[in-house]
């Protein structure tokens, strides 16, 4: 780690000269009955504790005062998410935490919130670092806890950092929600746009402009595909295409979790030879045809198969569609299919309790509303640029996540170095010196904890705590 150069007025000493013993927690099970609650590292790695949700003790301490929680008390997990830290500000009834959490109290006037933000801070990530242990799970001990370095300002000094600390990381936190919350708005935005495309809506002042009737035609998906044979075909049958057909390279099969992420070609694609290529030849796919997912939560998933892919081959439970250009635009097709109205369908005339399936015949007959083919070219355009334009928001929403995601670090690291206070050192002197002053403090913590801490006998037995 990195030298540091204190701030004017803090001293530098450990975390275990300023905490009470850490202490390792309870081992048993959770239940979902009791009436001691079960805390666990899986509770507050998240960064806030919900109680109602933390599970109760599967059998319950005898010793419970060695385990109970209390306000003010911090907690650690020292193994799988390992560092991860929670000052407990309220606890519901009586509550015990795992064996995978360490345990400890600030002692004296050393503050909780302060350590609370130390134990965010990159300074104390730094060094948990370097005492981790393990490979595939980290862990890491109570005495390696003890011996990370933490830098005491004076209390007055220590209580406006916490305050200036709990100000701008609200709005941190507020403003990552603000963003977190706009690519569901995008997603709402990009299914009206669809839903206003194929009622007419996107293009009213269109036909307007045109005097163009608004009367549109309805059709059946069958009636969209091309007159060839096989222009609307599903996947082979189990019998037909087996595992052991496929091979890694020849010619691609499609599968049904490509359609649904539209990422076509990956490591994981699987491929069959050409003589198992000619046998499917009812149920290959070119560059431009759609296809659609016959089952799923919800079926119904469309995509395109991509421009410059080879040839391939669909399989089960996925279907194909080689749409009629002198009937349809294809990517008005596309679009329609992915809005409410024809997912809608897809889902109705679905069957099936644990994963819904439409069959072939039903998808054939779905209903689908046309209107001429210079209006789906407009809407096709209409709504290419306005998903454009979402796109290019989307973009700058997780530009700017990212940028706030470093806010919260760099903050915390700036307040650990004295940063956030420098100006109010230099306006309060007295403040920061004297019986005020960080060594003062740090004496009277050290005192404080000397009375807490039990001292051997020569026979190695402990004498009562001191307290005075």
């Amino acid at each position: 780690m990195s030298e540091r150069e204190l701030p004017e007025g803090w001293v530098e000493t450990t975390l275990g000269q300023v905490v009470t013993k850490p202490q390792y927690g309870y081992t048993t099970k959770a239940s979902h009955h009791g009436s001691v609650k079960f805390l666990r590292t899986t509770d507050i790695t998240k960064g806030k504790l919900a109680w109602e949700a933390v599970p109760f003790c599967h059998e319950e301490p005898d010793d419970i005062d060695k385990f109970r929680l209390h306000k003010g008390d911090v907690v650690v997990s020292r193994a799988g998410s390992v560092g991860f830290s929670y000052l407990i500000e309220d606890v519901v009834g009586d509550a015990v935490f795992a064996s995978y959490l360490i345990r400890f109290r600030p002692v004296g006037d050393l503050g909780s919130s302060f350590v609370k933000r130390y134990l965010q801070s990159p300074f104390y990530w730094e060094q948990l670092k370097d005492r981790a242990v393990g490979n595939a799970l980290q862990n890491v001990n109570a005495k390696k806890l003890t011996t990370l370095r933490i830098d005491i300002p004076p209390l007055a000094e220590q209580k406006l950092i916490a305050d200036k600390l709990d100000e701008l990381l609200a709005q941190v936190n507020n403003l990552k929600a603000r963003l977190g919350a706009i690519p569901a708005i995008l997603k709402r935005f990009r299914q009206s746009v669809l839903a206003a495309a194929v009622s007419g809506g996107l293009t009213d002042a269109w036909r307007s402009e045109r005097d163009i009737d608004d009367e549109w035609a309805e059709f059946t998906v069958d009636s969209l595909a091309k007159k060839e044979k096989y222009s609307l075909c599903i996947g082979p049958f189990g019998s037909n295409l087996k595992v052991k057909d496929c091979q890694a390279d020849g010619h691609p099969l499609v599968f049904v979790r490509e359609i649904r992420s539209g990422a076509f070609g990956d490591g994981s694609t699987k491929y069959v030879d050409d003589e198992k290529f000619n046998q499917l030849a009812a149920h290959r796919v070119v560059s431009g045809d759609l296809l659609i997912t016959k089952m799923g939560d919800p079926p119904g998933d469309v995509a395109f198969y991509p421009e410059g892919r080879p040839e391939a081959v669909i399989t089960a439970d996925c279907i194909k569609l080689s749409v009629d250009e002198e009937v349809a635009d294809p990517h008005y097709v596309y679009y329609a299919m992915k809005a409410p109205r024809f997912r809608n369908r897809v889902v109705e005339a679905s069957a099936g309790v644990a994963q819904k399936k439409v069959n072939l015949q039903k998808f054939k007959a779905l209903p689908f509303e046309l209107p001429s083919l210079c209006e789906q070219a407009e809407i096709v355009r209409r709504v290419d640029q306005l998903f454009a334009f979402a796109d290019q928001v989307e973009l700058q929403v997780a530009s700017a996540q990212a940028r706030v995601d470093k806010l919260t670090p760099s903050i915390l690291a700036k307040a650990f170095r004295g940063e956030l206070t420098a100006e109010w050192r230099d306006e309060n002197p007295e403040l920061i010196s004297g019986e005020h002053s960080a060594e003062a403090l740090l004496e009277r913590i050290k005192a404080e904890k000397a009375k807490q801490t039990p001292t051997k006998t020569r026979r190695g037995g402990r004498k009562a705590t001191v307290t005075s």
